[in-house]
């Protein structure tokens, strides 16, 4: 399977999108990629909400200690 880029102006969107929806799909993905990038931030909260390592979760046992600590 072959990608292809379109960079298509506002004028003729519509046309080619009519195009490309009345092809046969039997071997054709259609996506719409916006590139409007977002707006980065310089805070910690920004940084961390868009880091790859959001979505793990760490979880651990709870440990008791029955033994005394002593200095």
């Amino acid at each position: 399977m072959y990608t292809i880029k379109l960079d298509v102006n506002d004028t003729i969107y519509d046309k080619v999108m009519f195009f490309l929806k009345n092809i046969p799909i039997k071997n054709l993905e259609v996506k719409k990629v916006d590139d409007i990038q977002t707006q980065k931030k310089d805070d910690i909260v920004s940084f961390f909400r868009s880091s790859p390592l959001s979505d793990i979760q760490l979880e651990r046992e709870p440990e008791l200690y029955s033994d005394r600590v002593t200095f």
